[in-house]
């Protein structure tokens, strides 16, 4: 035979011929009865080349077959004879080659040939395996039929994801737990990146939120643990694992495609839509029966299967259990024979779970699962493994490629054994055909913020180049051409982001001592092996010595012993050495924190205060406390409850609800793009009525447009357009140049490109406290940064005509006014009221979803023609009733709010087409939704919008209040206001109407009786809520939305003539009629209210308001203070401007408003103001803090009234300036009326505060009226007073540095013993005045004022009244001597315990109230009297006791004072001190007299302390025996 190889003549092939051939004995079965044919049987074929010079061999092969199932089997068997034998040498050589082999004894497993044909001959798509390389365009390529998966996970009990150093206790460890779990977490997401885990579920996570935990290389979801702080489970997914492939497409989790469907301390369960992969995942901590009971595990294990049979159709499940079972002996199609363990009953439910699911362990196959299988280790010696967590697949995995195996290297700081993860690899493909699955994740184009020259050069002259676009091209196309061509060429000057993982702060030092204790713990495990195996070998020798009736030599047991010794010092050694490690793995990670936080700091150090911007940059990235309390940083687990109250089972239906709540809110309709195109030209109201418009104002300027894009903020969220301000910056003349033509062309032709007409929405949730209800977020639209920027310029034109519709007390939308006149305006309506003797209420109203709920049919023209279907479909919305709807279109038809406001035309129709064709969607691949209500917030206009609208419900409504005589009564000045200040301008106080602050108002009532006060603001309500009807509002109703703030001096009894009812959680309400849909709502009686800001009470006290704001700023100082204010690492110039502008200008300017009449309040005040600025010392006990001078010197501040009167002196200016004018008519009447407890008339503190450092201060206090002449110097200059405060504070700080130059000392405070004259009965301290003297008794001998041993509740005994509180009680009966006799013979007084547990309720009041919890509030109701026999004295129960009928028990059992008690009394009563104190009665409490004998004690060692012994010399006294 010519070969092809070695014969020159062979040339190059034309073609292949193949031959083949079988050799087999006769009468074989057919085809389909002989696959299991084990008959001797071979193969062979040969393959010749085709040349021009004839046929030329290449090879062959030949081989027998090998039976069916073997590794080497390739379907040989499956045969049938072909007759006919040509002759033809490949033929014959295929013949003859097949025969031979046929005979050949070579077993079938011994075979050096690969085993992948066999696997591949298994596989379904056997058949298509020719075409994995074939290139045809007549065929599809065999990548595109088919999906590779890689699935990898884990589950770990990780006890606690705390860190070892972590502070201990739930109320230590706060809802965000930030850096305490940061080293554990980085720790353990090292390992899981480098181990390439997608999925990870750990049990005993034991944090406190459930949340979304911050990190950018994995989506953490964790479910809280329960009130004990136990459980709580977590999922890790890992964002970079590519869990499949299609062709050369890796396919990668992106964190909206999970949704959590159900979750519990025990549980949490995930849903994940991939375009390839529909996966459902369980992680779960089962109970034990010892501890729960087996109904508790046997309910769990079904709730388990019901919430995974609840799963979308065609999702697999995976489950990452904590199972607390033993199973293995009972083998199943769930469970193999592998590691098995008896099974407890933990283990049937187990089994049974797994059989519900169809799912089985395949770490209980042994051909599966590689190493030892426990995972759980006892504590303690000689401790006993289980295996405890498994994962598991759904039975269809079976076939898979799988392998399982436990981790026990896994780092995760804990220094015994007991948990150890179980890690688990699967891989498999798919014949899947390609999906159709269209998601636009948008890049937002975001060049740096700070490009060189040479940058914004080349990006001009880019734009420059761009071919300009024609005038007459259509507005969408126009703007669709810029944009792309901006967005591809910003492209270009956007950094390159890496998409890997993110560096944790732990150093590589750390890492390798982390990886030395891996290799420990490796050793370990062979150690503990070897020294298990030499066991064994001594037991067997130990036997064969037996059975050959030997024992043990001399030589031997030496042997032996060495030889166990020798491995168990190397265990010792490598176990003390593990220990160390496991130490010192420990105080490195908390290093590593520690510098990385140094690190951090330290930057701020070399920021200076020239630069604030990057200062405070430095210290948001160092210390995320210092941030905006604006920003929510809490990120809510992805689920949300469907109407039925159940969590969306997967992403679209999480994505559609999100989507109908939020259309529902703005009476969206989802449209498809040819329905969308219809509604935009059939609009429900006419952009051009009247046909075109034009005026030149109502355009917008290129120097506006320029500017608005200077003025852009960086940072912001970009459109569906990718636009961005960091790229519009870039250069602002070129971006204007070809952006300002589309602004220009939009308002000329009144029609905005599409682009602009919405958005997507994202939602934030508002808190965490219900954070699966929708109602529990706010929506956000992110449109087109080009677009905000044209609605600005239109923003700026309506403002000016909004101005001169708008009531005078409507405020936030125009600069000038602020929340805290609005505050005061209130505050001091209530201080007036009261004065005057009237009683007053605070109706305070919330609108909810105001914005979206504007009908804006009332802002612009509609035609009276046009279709009323989307119009009435609105007001259906708002559930009007039919009766209504007539009178209610013609209305809103008629209004034409911003028509009435002076708009231009042009205008009028700019805002007209901003409406028509309004959309959004919640995601690019979410339904279109096209709105028909609502001014679209997030936009530049929609708060201007609304307050059109709001204004004329405002008014419309305000005039009803009027018709009703139901308007806020003003009573006038007692004294004219042009007397009291000569430069006044205006009228009397006017009527007011009501306070509105953006959506949120309130409104102001006034009477003598409470009945008719309550009857008014029943009927005012029901006015302004018909109204909000009429105009599409709906308000809501609870305590912190709309409810009215009664005066404390009203009634709060049910059932009186007031009209107050109960409701739920002990709430009084008030009935409220809406007119218009014939409803009765309840209006909530509250005692106190936050209102933009402020702390309204029913007393108009500002002692819960002063603790709130004092709170908030502790807050920020308390995590700030070691690490930031008082680190002396950083320059104390930029600590203390920190400290200033972070903490104490915000307490100091927000209390401006108070009215701080009362002593105790101003030193209250001045108190917290001094303990902010000692945040610039390290904190230290009260006893051993620097005197309040060094600390102000130090901080170069203030003193307390100087920081007021400068705080007061500011905001007087701007309501002197800005107005509202109501305001200022009101304080300067209540100032004429009230000097001393109105707002103004605290200027005379001002003025005796700033009068020793200036000369015009002491000749205003020279004048018969200080306040008068400073409010006239104000009229003359705004700016003076201001001046003269700041001069003020400048030689006050001249003088402390004086003070400090002196050389007074700024050590802390040294107790100087009082003496005087009042002298302690129980030790030898003595005082000045008789309150220290009281004080010192109750604080050190708990001798407690005589009034507190007789009040057990908040009512006199004696005179039937009740006083609400028992502090008030007590204060009654302390001056009033009557009903104090006559209790001390109807009472045994009350003992220490006693009077602990009466005054608990008013101690824990007082408590909460300190800690700014403004909600707790009461203020001290009128006195009522109870009518009723009172309780006799001894005397008047019994007379003189010679009444025979009285009995020995009836004697006993009346109460009758000892002599000792009465002389108590009697001393009290007649003011002498010193025989009160004396005259205590001994039995009073157990623990006094025992107390008392302890401070007897002490003084008789203090005094022998002193004497001098018997040789002479002086004997030292203890610091423990002097105190």
């Amino acid at each position: 035979m010519r070969t092809w190889h070695r014969d020159p003549k062979a040339g190059v092939p034309r073609g292949l011929l193949v031959y083949t051939d079988g050799s087999a004995q006769g009468n074989h079965a057919p085809m389909s009865a002989s696959e299991h044919d084990i008959l001797p049987a071979a193969w062979a074929f040969a393959v010749w080349a085709q040349c021009d010079g004839g046929l030329f061999f290449l090879g062959a092969s030949s081989y027998a077959t090998t039976p069916p199932d073997t590794p080497f089997h390739l379907g040989e068997v499956r045969h049938s004879h072909v007759k006919g034998h040509s002759g033809e040498p490949g033929n014959e050589l295929c013949d003859i080659m097949s025969k031979c082999s046929r005979h050949c004894t070579v077993g079938p497993y011994e075979r050096c040939l690969p085993t992948w044909p066999h696997q591949w001959l298994k596989h379904e798509f056997w058949q298509w395996g020719w075409l994995a390389h074939h290139s045809s365009p007549v065929y599809p390529a065999l990548p595109a039929l088919e999906v590779s998966y890689h699935v990898t996970a884990a589950t770990y009990n990780v006890l606690t994801l705390f860190d070892p150093g972590a502070a201990k206790g739930r109320g230590s460890r706060s809802p965000d737990p930030g850096l305490m779990i940061a080293g554990k977490k980085d720790l353990l997401k090292t390992q899981f990146l480098a181990a390439d885990l997608w999925l990870i579920g750990m049990q005993e996570t034991r944090l406190p939120t459930s949340a979304v935990l911050p990190d950018r290389d994995f989506l953490m979801l964790n479910v809280a643990a329960d009130d004990q702080g136990h459980h709580g489970c977590a999922l890790w997914i890992n964002l970079h694992h590519a869990f499949a492939h299609d062709g050369e497409q890796a396919h990668k989790i992106h964190r909206d495609q999970v949704v959590m469907t159900h979750f519990s301390p025990r549980h949490l369960q995930v849903h994940i839509t991939t375009p390839r992969l529909a996966l459902t995942v369980l992680v779960l901590h089962a109970p034990k029966i010892q501890a729960q009971g087996e109904e508790a595990v046997a309910a769990f294990w079904r709730a388990r299967a019901d919430d995974l049979c609840q799963r979308p159709p065609h999702s697999e499940c995976i489950v990452l259990a904590d199972a607390n079972s033993h199973i293995g002996s009972i083998v199943s199609d769930s469970v193999g024979s592998a590691g098995a363990e008896d099974e407890n009953r933990e283990g049937f439910y187990f089994q049974q779970f797994l059989r519900q699911i169809a799912c089985f362990v395949p770490s209980t196959f042994p051909d599966v699962h590689h190493g030892p299988h426990w995972t759980w280790m006892a504590p303690g010696d000689n401790a006993c493994t289980h295996r405890l967590d498994f994962v598991a697949v759904p039975l269809e995995w079976k076939p898979f490629d799988q392998r399982t195996q436990v981790w026990y290297d896994l780092e995760a700081l804990q220094m015994r054994k007991d948990h150890m993860a179980l890690r688990y690899h699967c891989a498999f493909c798919k014949l899947q055909p390609g999906t159709k699955h269209v998601a636009f994740r948008g890049r937002a184009v975001r060049p740096p913020r700070c490009p060189t020259t040479e940058e914004r050069a080349t990006f001009a002259a880019q734009l420059a180049a761009l071919p300009a676009a024609p005038w007459h091209l259509d507005v969408d196309l126009h703007y669709l051409q810029q944009a792309q061509s901006l967005a591809q060429i910003g492209t270009g000057f956007c950094p390159v982001t890496p998409s890997h993982a993110t560096q944790t702060y732990l150093t590589e030092a750390t890492l390798q001592l982390v990886g030395q204790r891996k290799a420990y713990r490796k050793y370990l495990r062979l150690e503990e092996a070897e020294r298990s195996r030499r066991l064994l070998m001594v037991a067997f020798a130990a036997f064969l010595l037996n059975a050959r009736g030997q024992t043990f030599t001399e030589a031997m047991q030496t042997c032996a012993e060495a030889w166990l010794t020798q491995i168990d010092q190397s265990l010792a050694h490598a176990l003390e050495r593990l220990y160390e490690l496991t130490t010192a793995v420990r105080a490195a990670v908390k290093r590593d924190r520690v510098s990385y936080l140094d690190a951090l700091a330290g930057g701020i150090a070399l920021h200076d205060l020239k630069d604030p911007k990057s200062l405070y940059a430095a210290v948001r990235k160092a210390f995320p406390k210092a941030s905006s309390s604006r920003r929510m940083r809490f990120q809510p687990l992805p689920a949300v409850r469907l109407e039925n109250g159940m969590l969306a089972p997967d992403a679209a239906s999480r994505r559609q609800r999100w989507t109908e709540f939020f259309q529902a809110q703005e009476a969206g309709e989802q449209v498809a793009p040819e329905a969308y195109k219809q509604l935009f030209h059939r609009p429900d109201f006419p952009v051009l009525p009247d046909g075109p418009v034009f005026e030149i104002h109502a355009l917008p300027t290129l120097l506006d447009f320029e500017q608005q894009l200077h003025a852009a903020k960086y940072g912001k969220a970009s459109g569906p357009d990718a636009l961005t301000a960091e790229l519009l910056r870039l250069s602002v003349p070129a971006s204007s140049a070809i952006l300002y033509p589309v602004s220009l062309k939009a308002s000329l032709q009144v029609r905005e490109p599409c682009e602009w007409r919405g958005g997507s929405l994202i939602s934030l949730a508002k808190r965490a406290t219900a954070a699966y209800e929708c109602r529990a977020f706010r929506s956000i639209l992110l449109a087109s940064v080009v677009a905000k920027t044209h609605h600005r310029l239109l923003r700026d034109r309506l403002s000016s005509a909004y101005r001169e519709s708008k009531t005078e007390l409507q405020s936030g939308q125009l600069p000038g006014v602020g929340v805290d006149s609005l505050s005061l305006l209130a505050r001091t309506y209530q201080l007036r009221v009261r004065h005057l003797g009237y009683r007053c209420a605070l109706t305070y109203f919330d609108v909810k979803a105001a914005f979206y709920k504007v009908i804006r049919q009332s802002l612009v023209r509609t035609d009276a023609d046009a279709s009323d279907a989307g119009f009435l479909a609105v007001l259906y919305d708002l559930g009007v009733p039919e009766s209504a709807l007539p009178e209610l279109i013609a209305h809103l038809r008629s209004m034409e709010t911003i028509a009435a406001a002076g708009a231009s035309p042009h205008l009028q129709s700019q805002v007209s087409d901003l409406f028509r064709g309004s959309w959004f969607r919640m995601d690019h691949t979410g339904p279109l939704v096209a709105t028909r209500r609502g001014t679209r917030p997030g936009d530049p206009l929609a708060d201007l919008l609304f307050a059109f609208a709001f204004s004329a419900y405002l008014r419309s409504a305000e005039e009803a209040l009027r018709r009703n005589n139901l308007h806020t009564f003003v009573p006038p000045a007692k004294y004219p206001l042009p007397d009291l200040l000569p430069d006044i301008a205006g009228p009397e106080p006017p009527e007011m109407g009501c306070l509105a602050w953006a959506d949120d108002y309130s409104h102001l009532q006034m009477h003598k009786c409470p009945t008719a006060l309550c009857e008014r603001v029943r009927a005012a309500t029901g006015v302004l809520l018909t109204h909000a009807t009429a105009n599409g509002m709906e308000l809501t109703f609870e305590r912190d939305k709309t409810a009215v703030l009664l005066s404390s001096d009203c009634p709060r009894a049910v059932g009186t003539a007031a009209g107050l009812q109960p409701a739920a959680d002990d709430m009084l309400v008030l009935e409220v009629k809406d007119d218009i849909k014939c409803e009765t709502r309840h209006l909530p009686v509250v005692a106190s209210y936050k209102h933009l800001g402020s702390i309204t009470v029913a007393n108009a006290t500002p002692t819960a308001e002063i603790q709130f704001r004092f709170v908030q700023a502790v807050s920020v100082l308390r995590h700030l203070q070691k690490k930031l204010f008082a680190s002396r690492d950083i320059l104390l110039r930029t600590r203390r401007t920190l400290l200033r502008s972070l903490v104490v200008s915000r307490f100091v300017f927000s209390s401006a408003s108070l009215v701080l009449q009362a002593h105790t309040h101003r030193r209250r005040w001045s108190q917290c103001f001094l303990k902010l600025w000692r945040g610039l010392l390290p904190p230290v006990a009260p006893e051993h803090q620097q005197h309040s001078y060094a600390v102000l010197a130090l901080a170069e501040a203030p003193s307390p009234l100087l920081a007021m009167a400068q705080a007061r002196a500011v905001f007087y200016h701007r309501i002197h300036r800005e107005g509202p004018q109501a305001l200022v008519l009101l304080l300067h009447a209540h100032w004429g009326e009230a000097p001393k407890a109105s707002w103004l008339g605290q200027f005379l503190w001002d003025i005796r505060a700033v009068a020793p450092y200036s000369e015009a201060a002491q000749a205003f206090l020279a004048t018969d009226d200080p306040v008068k002449a400073l409010l006239q110097a104000f009229s003359e200059d705004p700016h003076w007073w201001t001046k003269q405060v700041g001069k003020a504070i400048r030689a006050y700080q001249a003088d402390l540095r004086t003070w400090q130059g002196h050389g007074v000392t700024t050590q802390p405070r040294q107790k100087v013993p009082d003496s005087g004259q009042y002298r302690c009965p129980h030790c030898a301290s003595s005082f000045r005045l008789r309150k220290h003297l009281c004080t010192h008794l109750a604080r050190a001998h708990q001798q407690y004022s005589i009034a507190r041993h007789f009040v057990p509740a908040p009512f006199c005994l004696a005179c039937h009244r009740y006083f609400h509180t028992v502090t008030r009680t007590q204060h009654h009966v302390k001056r009033t001597p009557a009903c104090l006799r006559r209790l001390a013979h109807v009472l045994k007084p009350m003992t220490l315990t006693d009077i602990l547990e009466a005054e608990a309720v008013d101690r824990l009041r007082a408590k909460d109230i300190r800690k700014g919890k403004w909600r707790v509030f009461e203020p001290a109701q009128p006195v009522v009297t109870a009518y009723g026999p009172r309780a006799p004295t001894y005397t008047e129960a019994l007379g003189d006791g010679t009444d025979a009928s009285i009995t020995l028990d009836r004697l006993q059992r009346q109460y009758r004072p000892s002599a000792a008690v009465l002389a108590w009394v009697n001393a009290y009563i007649s003011g002498d001190f010193m025989s009160l104190i004396d005259s205590v009665p001994g039995n009073l409490d157990s623990a006094v007299q025992c107390k008392r004998m302890m401070m007897l004690r002490d003084r008789m060692k203090q005094q022998s302390a002193y004497r001098a012994p018997a040789d002479g010399q002086p004997r030292g006294v203890s610091r423990l025996e002097c105190l």
